[in-house]
């Protein structure tokens, strides 16, 4: 499967999963509005949504700062390449805004169920796989994207090459 057009309720497949969340998302949230809060947070997902679903994924859900995302496993170089990028646009965009903050991407691969959870229409996604993506150490690798190692063993080896090895636990850094 190549894209979530035949998704159904209770479907499991696997897939490329990951968050992004800005550091230091409070200190900003302090020094504005809840107004201007929200519309920056508006602003980064009209910059998001349009280069996850180009690159063949789905935003799924934004949770305060943090946006959570999926790409069918057959698209995971496509959506590496797209999140370096969207990366660099978010932290762009926040830096136009006056927020010289970094944001933090966090990857995992594995199996995961789609649902709809009422009354919500939109879909979600289920399983540990999730769980496991919101335990990678992003501490460590604050400001990069970190994945885990089975993410990175789906990634062909130019895109590897973007990575070096941290331990413990063992996830890959990006080299800034």
């Amino acid at each position: 499967m190549t894209s979530f057009s035949g998704l159904s309720d209770g479907r499991s497949m696997d897939a490329f999963i990951g968050i992004y969340d800005i550091n230091g998302f409070s200190r900003i949230a302090r020094s504005q509005t809840p107004r201007e809060t929200l519309h920056l947070i508006q602003d980064l997902s009209a910059e998001a949504h349009p280069r996850i679903e180009g690159a063949g994924g789905m935003l799924i859900k934004h949770i305060g700062d943090a946006a959570l995302f999926a790409f069918p496993d057959e698209r995971a170089d496509e959506a590496m390449s797209a999140l370096f990028d969207l990366k660099g646009a978010l932290e762009k965009l926040l830096d136009e805004r006056g927020h010289s903050h970094k944001l933090t991407f966090s990857l995992h691969f594995g199996t995961v169920v789609f649902g709809r959870i009422p009354p919500i229409k939109n879909w979600d996604i289920i399983g540990d796989a999730v769980n496991i993506l919101w335990t990678l150490d992003r501490g460590a690798g604050r400001g990069q994207v970190v994945i885990s190692p089975q993410a990175f063993r789906k990634l062909e080896p130019g895109n590897r090459k973007r990575f070096r090895k941290h331990t413990p636990p063992i996830v890959y850094l990006s080299e800034r």
